[in-house]
């Protein structure tokens, strides 16, 4: 399975289409998902020079 993200970006405008899995959400029946917590996406966002706001 694989969660994927594009950033779109022209010289006015910068578009996240993203899976929206996300952290904190309850999945006890996906145990590798249940209560994910990680911060990789944020960090490479980030390297990429983005912020949410």
């Amino acid at each position: 399975m694989a969660f994927q993200a594009f950033v779109v970006r022209t010289e006015t405008l910068t578009v996240l289409v993203e899976s929206c899995n996300g952290n904190h959400k309850q999945r006890p029946t996906a145990s590798w998902q249940h209560d994910f917590r990680a911060s990789t996406f944020m960090e490479n966002l980030a390297g990429l020079g983005l912020r949410p706001e």
